[in-house]
């Protein structure tokens, strides 16, 4: 027993490179024709439109065993605008993993990762109704990614506002008169003194 190391276990014949290189050559094999609600139509890469889980797992089920041949699966996405749909495949193209690829050293990725935030930042410079719809539609389709850097941008532009700021932003109308909101002010104005 001297000298001799556990040998590694072998789960599969493929090996992992193998294996992801199947993948990647299936999902190059797929094109996306998504459908939205008014009709738009946009045609996208698997490798785009998979970070939609929804989209991901509709491709998926269409899987008809022939990961060499090019495929064309049509998604409805029936609750989404053309317009807010159109954001979407411009934010999954751009959070792509062909967009983000890693470089060769790591101040390269760095670079490309400055790069994704700041065009992040320019991405959610939105009018409130659009932003709205947005974080609809990637809850729709459950764009995760998308939808973290929607709700993260609504929590940082409100954090500071007052409470009738945080209403009128997201256009919320008071469950009271303005004299029934006055006499509950006045009896727990503790909560406003500092």
């Amino acid at each position: 027993m001297k000298g001799k190391g556990k040998e590694p276990m072998v789960i599969d014949e493929k090996s992992n490179d193998e294996e992801y290189s199947s993948t990647i050559s299936m999902e190059n094999n797929i094109t996306v024709i998504l459908s939205s609600g008014d009709g738009a139509e946009f045609t996208v890469p698997f490798s785009v439109a998979k970070q939609s889980a929804v989209i991901a797992g509709i491709v998926n089920e269409t899987e008809d065993g022939t990961a060499d041949q090019k495929r064309v699966v049509k998604v409805p996405c029936e609750l989404v605008s053309g317009q807010v749909l159109e954001l979407m495949v411009r934010y999954w193209k751009e959070h792509s993993d062909d967009q983000k690829g890693g470089g060769s050293d790591s101040s390269t990725a760095e670079l490309k990762k400055k790069k994704l935030k700041a065009w992040d930042k320019e991405f959610v410079k939105l009018e409130n109704k659009l932003m709205f719809e947005l974080v609809k539609g990637s809850h729709y389709l459950e764009s995760i990614e998308l939808m973290d850097l929607l709700c993260q941008t609504l929590a940082d532009t409100i954090k500071d506002m007052s409470v009738e700021a945080v209403r009128e932003f997201f256009d919320i109308q008071g469950d009271f008169t303005p004299e029934e909101e006055a006499k509950i002010k006045e009896d727990i104005k503790w909560v406003f003194d500092p």
